[in-house]
């Protein structure tokens, strides 16, 4: 039988794009979800979770509660339920690509049988998300397989809903709030300015010639859930301006409460919501969002003083400090803060996370998915605690235990309700460090985002005195990942925010961050051999050249000086000099077969197994196991990595001195051309293109005195950021695509506690005797 998602997985090459394969159907099985795909036309995925898939719709516009417009909804291939956590960026060239955003979530009712209303063309169901709730239609146009519409029925819940947002110029399509890196220690240096870091919702505002948008976020307009504030907005800025702040609410101290937030939006009582501007983009239309901070700063302090006292009573300019951040962080912990914001006042404004806004925390407060709750018990209703997790960073929800404070008598009636709604049999966790409590009234499938303060994590992420604030309501779960501070690298990174790979967002401070996390696992590849470094500056779309001598403005301490050479061969011999080579805008690191102390003795053999065009992968790993079982027929030992490229490295150590450089490049050509005449048809021992379709090209001239391979853990330079990862044997045959490596999945490979697959490769050094060579000449 076909598979639901054969005709998905035929238009996706996974080893591009981040998209899901497949995955099993949900606990609830009526998952719904609305994404915004800005590809070659923005429109609006509609999706509906049935019989272990989503079906799916792609709906040219936005969907509308006016019942008298009909959207157009295309039915397009089912997509796994696994697609409805998914938001980011499709690389160019694969199929839909572009950037993906959660719209709206949550779960859905049909009316009638599904199947039935399949066939009759005529689905009429209920909507239970954050944006679009009640009664809808999806209607098939006669005589059409593919077109539908979408149309809003007549229900309760029509009157007072608000219209889905309309973006104000063309700008706030790809616009994304700029995100803070944390860190345990605030940054020092002329060009920081500090702020204090408030407890609300972030949020943008837009202003035109009749109206003020609030946005969140997660991209929701919640102009409607703050109409006080937004219409003083309205009346005190003018049109064409765009500013990004937090809604808080102060306490009695000056303080911003999350509580007292969430209880106004709930009774619309208590201190009244402030937008406090810390930032501003756009002035009068203009976009000024490349001009430093510090005069972005500067303008937005100017428009808040031009508004008059009633005005800034709803909105506040956040001041900041300069050079005093340590002072200030010290002020704000005394003062029971969350903490403070550091930014680089020179930087332009940046739609990522980045290194020049750093966020120091003084409280531990962080997002979480509820997963389930306890029985309630003594005289308490509702409930007795939250169970709650965050993804951890295999992307796996982990428990991260209860949370039975912070609740008051309207929470504990609303959130049981809510979460009644959403009840499962199994647990949405997928990894437990610690067992669950054994009151457990129920599971809940994971929709849901609260926030929690909290004292402390024990070693295994669970939490330490937590406190229940309020629900996230501007937030997805697939947000929700556990945060734990950067530490200050020990290498200063210039230009840390610049993007080198835009597809993933990957900037230069987080490809340094990576190399500092895997430089233990890689100095053992490079350390005291000569090394070679492909610099791609400015990323690789914008270019990249090769290099193996020191180049302009790089310390004499990188370089090593050889006999035979003309000049001195690059060296990397500690953590500091790996991360210099990236401040230099190195990308990929090649290592030579052999070391200073024995430059003229080869120790390590590479079999590059390189497939032409019409190889599938799955005879790439058949390959790899060929050769490999000829070279221990040989008595060597050999290893594997992925290359990060299209294909596999098998590795031989050999003891140093067994050859010198000519015998052991033609001892590498003699294997070579020996499997090709043992497997007639599959290997080709030639560099010409032209004779590699539907071969694979077995590499051997890496071997050669002066060639480079690719080190262990090196990241590549190509679109998706793949990285050249050492395997067992076994993990090999379970690789799927040759890039599935990648610098935003590769950590469960570089866990300290995981075991190492090249833990015993140089103790596994064989010689090279005339035995070997007489078994290979046989």
């Amino acid at each position: 039988m076909k598979s639901k998602l054969a005709t998905y997985q035929t238009k996706r090459r996974f080893a591009e794009t981040p998209e899901p394969r497949e995955s099993p159907p949900s606990e609830s099985s009526r998952l719904y979800v609305i994404q915004k795909h800005d590809a070659s036309h923005l429109h609006y995925d509609f999706r509906l979770e049935h019989d272990g898939v989503l079906l799916s719709w792609a709906v040219p516009k936005e969907p509308s509660y006016d019942r008298k417009v009909k959207r157009l909804a295309v039915h397009v291939e089912d997509h796994p339920v696994s697609y409805g956590s998914f938001s980011g960026m499709i690389p160019k060239g694969n199929y839909g690509a572009g950037t993906v955003e959660i719209w709206d979530t949550g779960t859905w009712e049909p009316l009638e049988d599904v199947d039935s209303m399949l066939k009759e063309g005529v689905i009429k169901f209920k909507l239970f998300g954050s944006r679009l709730k009640g009664r809808w239609a999806l209607i098939r146009l006669h005589d059409q397989e593919k077109n539908w519409l979408l149309i809003k029925e007549k229900d309760e819940s029509e009157p007072g809903q608000p219209e889905p947002f309309h973006s104000i110029g063309n700008e706030w399509e790809s616009f994304h709030p700029q995100l803070a890196t944390l860190r345990d220690t605030v940054p020092s240096g002329k060009e920081w300015i500090h702020e204090v870091k408030y407890d609300g919702y972030r949020v943008t505002a837009w202003t035109s010639s009749d109206s003020v948008r609030l946005v969140t976020r997660g991209n929701q307009d919640w102009t409607h859930r703050f109409k006080p504030l937004a219409e003083v907005i309205k009346d005190s800025i003018p049109e064409g301006f765009l500013l990004d702040g937090e809604i808080v609410v102060f306490n009695s101290k000056g303080i911003s409460d999350f509580g007292g937030l969430q209880r106004w939006l709930r009774d619309r009582k208590g201190s009244k919501p402030v937008y406090v501007m810390f930032d501003i983009l756009h002035i009068q239309g203009k976009d000024i969002s490349n001009q430093p901070l510090k005069q972005r700063k500067e303008a937005l302090r100017v428009l808040f003083q031009g508004l008059g006292k009633e005005a800034q009573q709803w909105i506040r300019y956040s001041d900041h400090f300069e050079e005093k951040g340590e002072a200030l962080f010290d002020i704000a912990c005394k003062s029971g803060l969350e903490g403070i914001i550091s930014k680089d006042g020179r930087s332009p404004y940046s739609q990522s996370r980045t290194s020049t806004w750093i966020k120091t925390k003084c409280i531990q407060e962080e997002e979480f998915v509820i997963g389930g709750y306890t029985e309630p018990g003594g005289e308490r209703n509702g409930f007795g605690a939250l169970l709650v997790g965050q993804k951890n960073e295999l992307g796996k929800l982990q428990y991260c235990g209860k949370v039975g404070t912070g609740f008051d008598d309207k929470d504990l009636s609303s959130l049981l309700a809510e979460m009644k709604k959403h009840e499962v049999k199994a647990p949405p966790f997928t990894q437990f460090v610690e067992a669950p409590p054994k009151d457990i009234a129920a599971w809940v499938k994971p929709t849901m985002v609260c926030q929690i303060r909290f004292t402390e994590r024990t070693e295994t992420g669970m939490l330490r005195h937590p406190v229940f604030l309020g629900l996230r309501e501007d937030k997805g779960v697939a947000e929700v990942t556990a945060e734990f501070p950067m530490k200050k690298l020990f290498v200063n990174i210039t230009h840390p925010e610049r993007i080198l790979f835009p597809s993933f967002g990957i900037t230069k401070a987080g490809l340094a961050q990576y190399y500092e996390l895997v430089a233990d696992r890689m100095m053992p590849y490079m350390d005291n051999r000569p090394i070679s470094v492909v610099r791609c500056p400015e990323g690789p779309e914008k270019g990249c050249f090769f290099q193996k001598h020191i180049g302009p403005g790089m310390p004499d301490s990188l370089e090593i000086s050889v006999v035979g050479e003309d000049q001195p061969l690059l060296a990397i011999t500690s953590p500091s000099d790996l991360l210099s080579f990236v401040q230099f805008g190195a990308i990929e690191f090649h290592a030579w077969g052999s070391t200073f102390k024995a430059i003229e003795k080869p120790d390590v053999m590479i079999f590059d197994l390189d497939p032409g065009d019409g190889v599938p992968w799955k005879k790439v790993l058949e390959a790899s196991e060929v050769v490999a079982e000829f070279l221990r027929s040989l008595d060597l030992v050999p290893f594997a990595k992925v290359s990060g490229g299209k294909g596999v490295h098998v590795v031989v150590p050999v003891k140093p001195g067994s050859l010198d450089w000519k015998e052991f490049k033609e001892f590498a050509h003699s294997v070579a051309k020996t499997l090709d005449n043992l497997v007639p048809g599959q290997f080709v021992t030639v560099a010409s293109k032209a004779k590699r379709d539907e071969k694979i090209y077995i590499d051997y001239l890496r071997n050669g005195r002066g060639a480079t391979a690719i080190v262990p853990y090196s990241v590549r330079s190509n679109d998706v950021a793949s990285v050249s990862v050492p395997l067992s044997w076994e993990d090999l045959r379970k690789v799927e695509s040759p890039k599935e490596f990648r610098v935003s999945n590769v950590a469960e490979w570089l866990k300290p506690e995981s075991e190492d697959p090249w833990e015993d490769l140089f103790s596994s050094a064989r010689n090279i005797t005339k035995a070997t060579l007489k078994k290979l000449a046989g």
